[in-house]
């Protein structure tokens, strides 16, 4: 499964915005800095199920700020660096996102050489390894990237200030085309180079991109950032407060009869849905306190969500179901969602019910996978080519230690480890980033 901030790193800090903030002098003393760890000391804060262990894959300087990430057929992992997050809240450029290749050299399951691929580009959020390039999800753009050229193949897709809501988690499909999520920002896109091609409306809907001819069309859509498929075919979503949303049905089989009036095909499965109860064991942050006493009093506008300032989902990204069959049998098919929020990682248990599923807490008393780090921000997962799971850690805060680590079980795999679990986060000037 892979954790990577492949980037819902939106959730996590727009909390700290206020529409009208009060004088600093009013709340800086309850606003100490937390500094950032270095990976191998964020390791040792991790707590996961005790059939697993957690390893480090890859730190700074071989990765910095990532944001999506993809394995090819050799086993390398092309990663998207996006520096750009967050850049509206700052004074202070950023620098412009890329695209990297990660090598493990020595078979070890840790990653020892990186190669720029692509550079310059503006907010990448999603990469996919295709014919010796990498198509690169950078609204408004799907772009094919080959060598020093740079190919728009798609363009229209919708874009927000904050960067929550673009693009991303490009996943392979069935039918040998990629399903890409469009995310909350939806767009009309148009194929570039076609003459006179009118644009089409994604809107709450994703597409099946076929990377042979360039042509796509509009299936079921939802969610925000994460996307998923069981070994059937079956599509996951997961939202901001709600962490599995299933695509009971295809918009397609909709078309000859445009009169019916149909359900949203995004049907929520998690019975508790944003209040399921979060075992969190990080401390809450300061400003997370703050902003909830100051919703309660009325100081600030939002809702103060039970007066409660964490606990619960509120920051659900990266939806992933495990494939592989590394793992221990009751863990496969499970769903794993990164909760930024609250530093920790949720399993699922899906449940066939009727024409759809219920996703059953797999953890009882606590979670997966969590840290008292709150600078581990899990955002996005990849199944790995040898059946283990990477993770990907965003943080909240622009000053972030970036880290991605494989989440390995410790029945011995059927064939040496690739680093599957990616965790993506956000760097400080202090701070380091690395693959879990």
């Amino acid at each position: 499964m892979r954790s990577f901030a492949t980037f819902y790193l939106a959730a996590l800090l727009f909390p700290m915005t206020y529409a009208q903030p009060p004088k600093a002098k009013d709340t800086a003393d309850d606003l100490p800095r937390i500094p950032p760890r270095v990976p191998e000391e964020s390791a040792k804060l991790f707590e996961i199920h005790p059939a697993f262990r957690i390893e480090l894959a890859a730190g700074e300087p071989l990765v910095q700020s990532p944001a999506a990430a993809e394995f090819d057929e050799d086993g390398r992992l092309f990663v998207v660096e996006l520096p750009e997050y967050n850049q509206y809240g700052s004074k202070k450029p950023h620098g412009k996102g890329r695209v990297v290749m990660l090598e493990d050299l020595d078979g070890d399951g840790k990653f020892d050489k990186r190669t720029i691929v692509v550079d310059h580009l503006d907010y990448p959020t999603a990469v996919f390894p295709w014919d010796g390039g990498v198509f690169v999800g950078a609204a408004p753009h799907l772009l094919y990237c080959k060598g020093d050229k740079q190919t728009v193949i798609l363009s229209g897709f919708g874009s927000d200030k904050a960067g929550e809501g673009h693009l991303n988690s490009f996943r392979w499909s069935l039918d040998n085309r990629i399903l890409i999520s469009t995310g909350i920002d939806g767009g009309d896109i148009v194929r570039q180079g076609v003459k006179d091609d009118k644009p089409v409306s994604v809107r709450r809907l994703n597409i099946l991109f076929d990377p042979r001819t360039g042509k796509f069309e509009t299936v079921s859509g939802g969610g925000q950032h994460g996307l998923t498929f069981d070994d059937w075919g079956n599509t996951f979503v997961c939202g901001n407060s709600e962490p599995c949303h299933h695509l009971v049905y295809d918009t397609r089989y909709l078309a000859n009869s445009p009169s019916m009036q149909a359900p949203p095909p995004a049907v929520n499965i998690a019975p508790g849905g944003k209040f399921t109860k979060l075992h969190r064991i990080s401390e809450v942050e300061p400003w997370r306190m703050l902003r909830t006493k100051l919703r309660k009093d009325g100081t600030v506008p939002g809702s103060d969500e039970g007066g409660q300032p964490s606990g619960f989902f509120t920051g659900a990204t990266g939806i992933t179901v495990y494939r592989g069959d590394a793992f221990p049998k009751e863990f496969q098919g499970n769903a794993f969602v990164g909760e930024v929020a609250n530093n920790l990682v949720y399993r699922a248990k899906l449940v066939p019910k009727g024409v759809t599923f219920v996703a059953e807490r797999a953890d009882a008393e606590k979670e997966f996978l969590a840290s008292k780090d709150i600078w581990h921000r899990p955002v996005q997962f990849i199944n790995a080519p040898d059946g283990q799971s990477l993770k990907r850690r965003a943080n909240q805060i622009r000053r972030s230690a970036d880290s991605t680590r494989c989440m390995r079980s410790k029945v011995p795999p059927k064939a040496k480890l690739i680093r599957q679990s990616l965790s993506m986060g956000k760097t400080r000037s202090s701070g380091k980033s690395a693959l879990l």
